[in-house]
Order: C-alpha cells, then sequence, then structure tokens
C-alpha cells in the first residue's frame, strides 16, 4: 500500500512540475506575443488566454482551489490531498491501511488518471501554440527550438 501512494504522488508530484514549467512557457509565450505586429494577434492571444483558463483547471484538479482555502472556506479534496491522506495513515505504522485509507488512494488514483491525459491535451495545445508563434515571427520562447533561417 506504502508503495502504491508512493508511486502515485511521485506522479502527482512530477505532474504539478510540468504545469509549473508549461505556466512559465506560457508567460513566455505571452510576452513575446506582445512584442509580435501582425493580424494574428487577436487569435492567438485568446488561444494563449484559453490555455491559462486551462491551466488553473487542471491545477486546481491537482492540488485544489488556493483562492478559497485561503479565505478558510471548505474546498472539496484534490487528488494531491487525497494521495496525501491516505499515506499519511499509513507511513510510519505497521497496521494495515483502514478501508479509508485505501478508499482515499482508489478515488486519487482514477482522478489523477483521468487528469493525466487532459494535462497531455493541454501540453500538446500549448506545442502548438508555440508553433503558431514561430510561424506569426514571434521572439523565440523557451520549449520552441532553434527557429529556422530562411533564404533570401
Amino acid at each position: 500500500f506504502q508503495q502504491d501512494v508512493t508511486a502515485l504522488l511521485r506522479a502527482v508530484l512530477a505532474s504539478e512540475q510540468v504545469l509549473n514549467d508549461g505556466a512559465a512557457r506560457l508567460d513566455a509565450m505571452k510576452a513575446a506575443l506582445d512584442a509580435t505586429p501582425g493580424p494574428h494577434r487577436a487569435a492567438l492571444d485568446q488561444d494563449l488566454r484559453d490555455l491559462e483558463y486551462q491551466l488553473s483547471e487542471l491545477r486546481r484538479k491537482l492540488a485544489g482551489d488556493s483562492t478559497i482555502r485561503s479565505r478558510n472556506e471548505p474546498v472539496p479534496p484534490a487528488i494531491l490531498q487525497r494521495a496525501q491522506r491516505a499515506g499519511n495513515g499509513v507511513w510510519g505504522s505497521t497496521a494495515s491501511p483502514t478501508a479509508t485509507h485505501q478508499r482515499q488512494l482508489e478515488i486519487a488514483r482514477d482522478d489523477f488518471q483521468s487528469l493525466r491525459g487532459e494535462i497531455k491535451t493541454w501540453l500538446d495545445a500549448l506545442e502548438q501554440a508555440g508553433e503558431e508563434l514561430e510561424a506569426a515571427g514571434a521572439p523565440w520562447t523557451p520549449g520552441r527550438g532553434v527557429p529556422a533561417i530562411e533564404n533570401p
């Protein structure tokens, strides 16, 4: 059971870092778009805003709603909290996990499996937005690779 919790927490924490890295890329892309002239700006700007909204939803599902939590209001447990609760009840104990611990892990694992697909979809959309920025002649941003040089 402890190994299952550890594996899930490893994946959840890695996903959180992937989203943080994606957020940094998205911020750089928004700044590059501001420095890009041309008619494609409005559509690209909307695409980046959509990605930003989707990112906030992914983070909320993964780690909970920090805005509501900061106001000391109750929030439903997120994947990270469920996995941590499952583990905290058995780490350092020789007792078997309770049915509640097992259920918390099961819910967290199931929720994470579906969220993992959503994260991959979001990363693909982020990559597509980077390609669109490249096509629009935007300044280089991290994660977009080395720009090609066109022959005159």
